[in-house]
């Protein structure tokens, strides 16, 4: 049974095969080697790999989490093919008995290629697959990446490759650098590696496809938003609309933002309230008033200040200049109000009405002159705004965002740098942390835990607020730290107030409002898992769930997916004969049909049993002493969560998770295709900024996923 996977590969392929397994899982997770020809490649086994060049044995090269592979009950030496043999190197033993693959070099022109082979697994064929790096010389720099793989029932062997990067160009021109590998073709029975034709041929486009995101309507979190930024108002309608769906985590995925007829309708309730709270309010917001000082209807005719004013509003409520047609539509919406007896405030609130009802308010529609072309290029520059504001603060953009927009500079690298610096230490980031931190770190599902009270007297909505706000505090700091954010996982310092300081067993602050304190010389107390937040949304009315709470820690720490339970397996095994919650858990692994999966879940969520139901520190329970210790698939042990966060914020697949976790969130939409280079880019530049959050961030919007698109051939313009 295939149950543990990462979701999406590091390796950066443009298009593979699906990766399954019986036995043996091929190790499409490892992480890329590093751009250099003396790196080991990865083989998400602990061995010693020998190098065909030098012919030494190599350091061992650990394997993280994430790609530690386990051998299932049945597998055994024959169910794997034996793979093709090749000179130039020794080898050494892996585990099982295996022999470590062997790294081949090639000079191809100006490249060096090393390839080596991947294991295989069994799928009713042999299937063998190479995977291979290639550094250029003297252009910049740049590494390839790719895999080719060899069927017993295929004519020929397929090859897909990445582009190299040489230098640094600004996006959408042509690189006349860029290259793709070609591999001659070989038949099975004829397959040598020795005899692999290398060649490097100039790419037909640019490296990255930066996908597709079809149009996107706002979600009820950033209607509330915009409304607010644009009108001024303190009324919150979205909270009578009808619930946003979710999908890979977020309600920000564009595909599940439907609009029904009931929204339809809300929608429309919604303006006609909302401009009657704007122009009847007394003193008018600053928004209102800046509107209306825009023409004076005394002085002016009152169709030509209508079309001013609905002008400069439909320009800040639709993220863009409107077009002269649009004007004059809107403006006709407030001449035929004029015409039926309507005074000149009731029939600019009828244009205003509907500005806010008009598609282009309600849906974030990226305009594209080249929306038949399947060449990726970059966003206009008014489309980029509103990527960033819904991206950081989960709203329309400001008068410096639009300034620069207009301008046509802010898709300037730098200048999207300094933005994102201003924008993360803006007020309106808690939209980002909220909204992001609200769904990654679960602090809304806070809103669903409901602990038996007369077990848990402590409980009340005072503490389950406190709870949100420490984690959504914590997170703003660390968004805005010059430090690492992969502090997430062991800082020493919360916010807390007299409540929840209470609760945890910390001294008092001396405040009912949350304030930053020092966790030294509170062992039991630091970084995430250890928030009351993340243990109340992991339990159970009565008790912990170690298994939601490991399915928690692999989702959103590892971007490991877990499948769910086969049919007809019971939800939670008992024995009366087993006390404990771990007894009772390690009947799950006890089963074949259920080991593989809580192999992974159950030490994860064990390492968390010292902190209880609504998150108070306990040391024993009544079956007796907690032992929250285990050991990681990979051999790596812990005694408790503070241990475990410190192998979390080691392991490789940590960052590259939360780049991952802040694309698809930013983005709208899932990943696949060429996404995988994109995070690859984007964790390296994190790790290259001190694994800085403003790092992550500044890559992200720099990166072709978020700056550029590509059309449909078959698709006209939105």
């Amino acid at each position: 049974m295939r149950c543990v996977r990462r979701r999406l590969p590091a390796l950066a392929l443009a298009a593979v095969l699906p990766l399954t397994s019986c036995g043996w899982d091929l190790d499409a997770s490892a992480p890329a080697p590093a751009p250099s020809v003396s790196s080991a490649p990865p083989t998400g086994l602990t061995a010693q790999v020998a190098a065909a060049d030098a012919g030494r044995a190599r350091e061992p090269v650990a394997a993280p989490l994430a790609t530690a592979k386990q051998v299932t009950a049945d597998a055994t030496a024959a169910d794997e093919p034996a793979l093709p043999s090749g000179g130039g190197g020794a080898t050494t033993a892996l585990g099982g008995g295996a022999s470590a693959p062997v790294v081949h070099e090639r000079a191809v022109g100006s490249a060096l290629v090393r390839f080596w082979p991947v294991r295989s697994v069994r799928t009713g064929r042999d299937v063998f697959e190479y995977h291979f790096e290639a550094s250029i010389e003297n252009r910049g720099t740049g590494l390839l990446r790719g895999a080719l793989r060899v069927a017993s029932s295929a004519a020929a062997t397929r090859v897909v490759a990445d582009c190299v990067p040489f230098g640094t160009t600004p996006p959408g021109t042509t690189r006349a650098g860029d290259a793709r590998f070609a591999v001659a073709q070989q038949r099975r029975a004829a397959f040598d590696p020795q005899q692999l034709a290398f060649t490097l041929a100039p790419s037909d486009a640019g490296c990255a496809d930066p996908g597709r995101v079809t149009l996107r309507r706002l979600n009820r979190t950033e209607y509330d938003h915009t409304v607010r930024d644009l009108l001024g108002t303190s009324l919150r309608p979205a909270v009578d609309f009808p619930a946003d769906d979710s999908t890979y985590g977020f309600d920000t995925v564009a595909e599940t933002l439907s609009l029904s007829p009931l929204l339809f309708e809300k929608l429309d309730v919604a303006a006609v309230k909302l401009v009657a709270d704007a122009l009847g309010a007394e003193p008018p917001s600053p928004q209102i008033a800046a509107l209306r000082a825009l023409c004076d209807p005394a002085l002016e005719s009152a169709p030509g200040c209508h079309r001013r004013m609905l002008a400069a509003f439909a320009r800040r409520a639709w993220r863009r200049p409107p077009a002269r047609d649009e004007v004059e539509s809107l403006a006709r919406v407030a001449d035929r109000a004029v015409a039926a007896g309507h005074d000149f405030e009731a029939a600019l609130a009828d244009g205003m009405e509907a500005v806010l009802v008009s598609p282009h308010f309600v849906f974030r529609v990226e305009r594209d002159p080249h929306a038949r072309s399947a060449q990726a290029h970059p966003l206009g520059d008014h489309e980029l705004a509103a990527r960033l504001s819904y991206f950081l603060w989960a709203s329309m953009p400001d008068p410096e965002l639009d300034a620069l927009a207009d301008a046509g500079v802010l898709h300037e690298p730098a200048t999207l740098a300094a933005q994102v610096a201003r924008m993360i230490r803006d007020p309106k980031v808690q939209g980002f942390v909220e909204s992001f931190g609200g769904q990654w770190l679960a602090t809304r599902a806070l809103d669903d835990v409901n602990p038996d009270v007369p077990y848990y007297y402590d409980w009340s909505d005072e503490l389950r607020e406190a709870m949100r706000q420490e984690t959504h505090l914590f997170l703003r700091d660390l968004v805005r730290s010059e430090g690492s954010f992969l502090d997430l996982l062991d800082a020493e310092f919360t916010y807390a107030n007299d409540r929840l300081a209470a609760h945890y067993g910390l001294p008092l602050p001396g405040t009912t409002e949350l304030v930053r304190i020092d966790l030294a010389g509170h062992a039991e107390r630091g970084g995430i898992l250890t928030h009351g937040s993340v243990a109340s949304a992991g339990s159970f009315p009565r008790r912990t769930s170690p298994v939601k709470r490991g399915k928690w820690i692999l989702d959103q720490l590892l971007c490991i997916e877990i499948d769910p339970p086969p049919a007809g397996v019971e939800g939670f095994l008992t024995d009366p004969n087993r006390r404990t919650l771990r007894e009772q858990l390690a009947l799950h692994r006890s089963r074949p049909e259920c080991a593989s999966c809580h192999a992974y879940l159950d030490p994860l969520g064990l390492a968390l049993e010292h902190y209880g139901p609504i998150g108070a520190y306990r040391t024993e329970v009544a079956a007796g002493a907690i032992d929250a210790s285990g050991t990681l698939p990979d051999g790596r042990a812990f005694t408790d969560a503070r241990e475990l966060a410190a192998l979390l914020k080691t392991d490789a697949n940590t960052p590259r998770c939360i780049a991952e976790r802040v694309l698809v969130y930013a983005l709208g939409r899932g990943l696949g295709g060429d996404d995988a280079r994109h995070v690859d880019a984007i964790t390296a530049a994190f790790a290259a900024g001190g694994y800085r959050f403003e790092s992550l961030l500044v890559a992200l919007v720099q990166s072709p996923a978020f700056a550029m698109r590509r059309g449909q051939p078959d698709a006209g313009a939105p």
